[in-house]
């Protein structure tokens, strides 16, 4: 347990108050990871959703936690096999970092790997040290009790949204937030299925901020060993907790010019699909919204963890390859073998095989988020 003031935080003074907090502390109920309320976690399957609302959505803090105003941070020792436990907080201004976040590489969870899938994961690589109590909540850095190793997709998908919410909230209002984040492990795994996150908001008793979700340590597209954290790709067909089957809604579509039709995949969160053209001239498309351009056919791709699924669209109407007023072909043009991406006009563009070649309206910044790289040549 530590009583935070980031000007000393790494000292004690043994104050009147700080007795009176170690006291309430000693008396707040503790759950193991093996207890009920969590191994009951481990029944829940991944479909598609980062996050699981549980419990209710309701934090199972005890009555004096959702009342305590008094800033702490509690790090659980590690078990056995060297795993995290809970780590509990009251996070407020007073915890938030007031210097530059440091190094942590030199901290190995347990389950740690460091392996790349290029193209596939956000960033390629496959795990993340994520912080239980996050640094924008506690300032903590390579604390080895508040680091677990995570996929990227948990980390940023999963825990990245209620960690910015919560910081947000503070910064806001400069009330207190009950915090805990638990990381549950099935039987001796050194990579855990997941954490359990809850929060709330004391002086508001919890109307600002109230939470209890299940994130789970997946990653779409990956199959994941989580007895020591090994991994392997997973094909398209694949099924069970690291990734899932995905479907397009439509195989072929027939429209007219000017018409638009809403491409959808089947268990796919949004974030998980990029969207490409084999021929803008003839068809747009964006978050899945096929619209209809020229007259002739081209294939809609969705790029998704595990593969590319395939529409073919065909056309009617107006100018083949040209839209009816007239635009030209823009956006930029992707090599799907070397996995760059070029201006239309690039020289590369024409000695490109056609089975490589996919035309995306996708942004230089897209592009590059999901893993491609511009051309030296025409550096589009």
């Amino acid at each position: 347990m530590r009583h935070v003031n980031h000007s000393w935080k790494r000292c004690f003074a043994f104050s009147l108050p700080l007795l009176f907090l170690l006291i309430f502390l000693s008396a707040l109920p503790s759950f193991g990871a093996d207890t009920a309320p969590y191994q009951a976690l481990l029944k829940l399957t991944y479909t598609g959703a980062p996050s699981v609302e549980v419990h209710n959505n309701k934090p199972y803090f005890s009555g004096s936690q959702k009342k305590n105003k008094t800033a702490y941070e509690s790090y659980g020792k590690m078990d056995a096999l060297g795993r995290c436990t809970a780590a509990t907080a009251c996070v407020g201004k007073e915890t938030m970092p007031s210097e530059t976040r440091g190094e942590i590489g030199m901290v190995r969870p347990s389950g740690w790997h460091t392996v790349k899938y290029n193209g596939l994961v956000e960033g390629n690589y496959l795990y993340n040290r994520c912080h239980l109590i996050a640094f924008c909540l506690a300032g903590e850095n390579a604390n080895e009790q508040n680091l677990i190793t995570g996929t990227r997709y948990m980390n940023t998908k999963g825990m990245l949204p209620y960690e910015n919410r919560t910081a947000n909230y503070i910064d806001r209002t400069g009330n207190h937030v009950m915090y805990r984040v638990t990381p549950v492990f099935e039987g001796k795994n050194l990579l855990c299925s997941g954490v359990l996150m809850e929060a709330w908001s004391v002086e508001d008793q919890g109307k600002g901020i109230c939470f209890c979700v299940w994130i789970f340590n997946v990653q779409p597209g990956v199959l994941i060993n989580y007895s020591d954290g090994s991994s392997r790709l997973a094909s398209a067909s694949s099924s069970g907790s690291g990734t899932v089957s995905y479907a397009l809604n439509q195989k072929a579509l027939t429209l007219s010019v000017g018409k638009s039709f809403n491409l959808s995949v089947k268990n796919a969160h949004k974030s998980d699909v990029s969207w490409f053209t084999s021929n803008a001239r003839v068809a747009k498309v964006n978050g899945g919204t096929v619209t209809a351009v020229g007259a002739g056919t081209c294939v809609i791709t969705a790029k998704v963890p595990s593969g590319k699924l395939k529409c073919t669209v065909t056309v009617t109407g107006g100018v083949p390859g040209r839209a009816s007023g007239g635009s030209t072909q823009g956006g930029y043009v992707v090599n799907t073998n070397t996995g760059k991406f070029h201006d239309p006009s690039c020289a590369s563009v024409r000695q490109m095989s056609s089975r490589n070649k996919l035309y995306t309206t996708k942004t230089r910044e897209e592009l590059i988020a999901a893993g491609y790289s511009p051309c030296k040549n025409c550096n589009p």
